[in-house]
């Protein structure tokens, strides 16, 4: 899977295969959605965002949120 992070509301979301720019980019603002990069498992995701998850504070991503994403984009359980 190909992990983006949108421009608008700052969510992950994931595509099967990689979008050109031209899909990323939004003419009304200006700005584009991030690719993040490639991930095929939940375990991938979590070394792909090592450092980025909010830690006792330590500012990040929601650990819950990017549960609750693995969960729905790689159907894994808890």
């Amino acid at each position: 899977m190909y992990i983006y992070v949108n421009h608008l509301g700052g969510g992950l979301y994931a595509e099967d295969h990689a979008l050109d720019y031209e899909k990323l980019y939004c003419e009304t603002c200006g700005d584009a959605d991030t690719f993040l990069g490639q991930a095929d498992s939940g375990g991938e995701l979590l070394e792909l965002l090592e450092g980025e998850i909010d830690i006792n504070g330590s500012g990040g991503w929601d650990p819950e949120y990017i549960k609750r994403f693995i969960r729905e984009t790689f159907d894994a359980e808890d």
